[in-house]
């Protein structure tokens, strides 16, 4: 320990023997420094001074009318662009923009076509056409410069497609809101609709029975149709029945007439009754007290008498009897009569009523009758034929589309009760009568982006920051390697080389420690790049300088030139490999396999904390990561010592310029 302790106060003391090497220790510290300064602070805003790009517009549209309303939407677009300082919009012709974007003069063109207005307003037809605008970039000039103008150029498409969407929109809505007034006036048709189709879906049954009937009657139509045709047999019978009518009225008329004689005969019938009844009851009567007068005569006197009185007897006996049938002849004849009599009483008065109504109806009736007799026969004859062919269609119809149309009727049904479940045709009116601007504005931009920045850091440069000190601390830590001497040298009364190795060692991290020191005060002091933890920041950078300083003075000290040129490697591997300008997820596979064992990888993150907010987690793991580094470098020469222990040619003590 003491040996190394005598070669780095050796060390210091040479270094302030000689003052231009004071000079030059100074100028080692801070020119790594100056690297970082000047290449943040000349990308401290990129982003925020890109109107200096200029970008050539060709607008060559020249418009379109719709519905009597002339548009130019490459005119609205030029103007926009005026006022759009973002890049440097420079309007110029075709051969301009060619010719400049040819020779460097316009990183980029933009051609509006002749028919933009037209295939944009094409949304209005039954055949829309996108619009193409041509979008030309030199990227020779620059690698950076292209992706800027895309970008800018997508912004103003996309305003373009923006307001034509919110235009389109706020018509689309215009129109939504009118047909919510229209549904609106309409509620109480939609509501009867509503009503018939669920009592139609309620008859449904009822349908299908008269669709059953209507295929039974098609089935028996020819029978009907032969029936029918007694209407032409009975539209022959017509001149007859005219010729009736007359006789038809003058019977009515002689009915009072033919009524007076039937009572005339009624009267005689009951007279002859009487007359009858009283001569056959006194007839009667007289023979029955004859025959008992000759009875009793017949008991007194002699035999002679008794037989003449027998004999006048029995002719009072068959007298009597001839009386009788002659009374029954009479009675028979008088049939006739009673009939009559019962006709007058019974059947007469319907009789009369019959006669009365056809009389009536002959005078009245006959001719409307007669002609809607003469209608049904033509009806039979012309008409029927084709309500026989639309009854056979009904019944096909019945057979092949009331089922769809019942399937239907029940589906359209279920799918009102299930939409009324869910909304109602109020709801469907409220939402179509929303505010067409508000609506068309969500439509042209659906989503509000709000940005929450975690550890926000303000500007590129200071984002830039960590990774440009660190790759200042490798620098001047390959500076120093440069310009002082690293070797295997000894004291002459040294038994080795590792004193030597340690005691140098200890000098060069002085020196970066200086280096790390001045690099991060002086990107708060002078480039006031935003460090969130400013002290954090410092004694990182400190720390990584010293990392650094061990692995390229152990590289060089232990393989003199070769480990030179590793540092060097090593340095350009890290540049991709760590992530401090761009994603590792975005570089090739052999980075990111690297990415995990670069110090580089863990610097940029340790740095990155102090200066957007540690997380302490990170931090530890960063430095525990980088710690691992300097451990096994500085085992090394402990490990192949016999490398550092080899006697040297000159005994003299080692100096540190070279």
């Amino acid at each position: 320990m003491k040996k190394t302790l005598k070669i780095y106060r050796d060390d210091w003391r040479e270094i302030a023997s000689l003052p231009i090497m004071i000079l030059l220790l100074i100028g080692l510290t801070l020119l790594p420094s100056v690297y970082a300064w000047v290449n943040i602070r000349a990308m401290w805003d990129p982003y925020e001074n890109t109107s200096g790009i200029k970008v050539a517009i060709v607008n060559e549209d020249v418009g379109a009318t719709i519905k009597n309303k002339h548009l130019n939407i490459g005119k609205q677009t030029v103007n926009k662009l005026k006022k759009n300082h973002k890049l440097g919009w420079t309007f110029v012709n075709r051969e301009q923009a060619k010719k400049g974007i040819r020779n460097g003069t316009y990183y980029a063109t933009l051609l509006i076509p002749r028919n933009f207005s037209k295939k944009i307003s094409s949304i209005a037809s039954n055949h829309p056409e996108k619009p193409t605008v041509t979008f030309t970039v030199n990227e020779k000039i620059n690698a950076v410069t292209p992706k800027i103008t895309k970008s800018g150029v997508s912004t103003v498409v996309n305003q373009v497609s923006n307001s034509f969407t919110k235009g389109v929109g706020q018509v689309i809505f215009s129109k939504f809101n009118e047909a919510g007034l229209m549904l609106q006036r309409k509620l109480p048709l939609i509501r009867q609709f509503e009503d018939k189709l669920f009592k139609l879906e309620q008859s449904l049954p009822e349908i299908k029975k008269i669709g059953t009937k209507i295929t039974i009657i098609d089935q028996n139509f020819n029978d009907i149709q032969k029936k029918v045709q007694n209407v032409s047999k009975l539209k022959a019978l017509t001149p007859k029945l005219d010729e009736a009518i007359p006789y038809l009225v003058k019977v009515n008329e002689q009915l009072p007439v033919l009524k007076e004689g039937i009572d005339s005969a009624s009267d005689l019938n009951k007279r002859f009754t009487t007359v009858k009844n009283e001569t056959d009851s006194q007839l009667n009567d007289i023979l029955k007290k004859m025959i008992a007068n000759i009875e009793e005569a017949k008991q007194q006197a002699k035999d002679k008498d008794r037989d003449q009185l027998q004999e006048i007897q029995t002719s009072l006996e068959e007298l009597q009897t001839s009386l009788q049938n002659q009374s029954q002849s009479i009675t028979d004849h008088l049939q006739p009569l009673n009939d009559l009599v019962t006709f007058n009483e019974n059947q007469w008065p319907h009789l009369e009523d019959s006669v009365q109504k056809a009389a009536l109806f002959a005078q009245n009736d006959w001719p409307s009758a007669q002609e809607k007799l003469s209608k049904a026969e033509r009806f039979v004859h012309d008409e029927l034929p084709k309500a026989g062919l639309l009854l056979h269609k009904a019944a096909l119809a019945v057979k092949n589309d009331l089922p769809g149309l019942e399937a239907a009727v029940t589906s359209t049904a279920k799918k009102i009760r299930d939409f009324e479940k869910n909304s109602s045709v109020s709801q469907v009116i409220t939402a179509l009568r929303n505010d067409a601007k508000l609506e068309s504005d969500f439509l042209a931009s659906p989503l509000i982006l709000k940005e929450k920045k975690l550890f926000p850091v303000p500007n590129y440069g200071s984002a830039m920051t960590p990774f440009y000190t660190l790759l200042a601390l490798w620098v001047g830590g390959m500076l120093l390697i440069s310009s002082l001497k690293v070797g295997r040298g000894e004291i002459e009364d040294s038994p080795g080389g590792l004193p030597f190795y340690y005691g140098r060692l200890l000098t060069f991290l002085t020196i970066g420690f200086f280096q790390g020191l001045v690099v991060s005060l002086g990107d708060l002091w002078i480039i006031h790049a935003y460090i969130r933890q400013p002290l954090a920041f410092v004694l990182f950078s400190i720390m990584l300088s010293i990392v650094f300083m061990i692995i390229i003075y152990t590289f060089s000290s232990f393989l003199g030139n070769i480990g030179k040129g590793l540092a060097v490697i090593l340095l350009v591997l890290q540049f991709s490999s760590s992530g401090g300008t761009f994603p590792v997820a975005v570089t090739s596979s052999f980075f990111k396999h690297l990415n995990p064992f670069m110090p580089f990888t863990y610097g940029v993150s340790l740095l990155r904390e102090a200066s957007g907010g540690i997380i302490t987690e990170v931090v530890v793991s960063d430095i525990v990561h980088l710690l691992l580094f300097p451990l096994i470098f500085l085992l090394l020469p402990l490990l192949f010592k016999n490398i550092f222990q080899k006697k040297p040619r000159n005994k003299k003590r080692a100096r540190i310029f070279l």
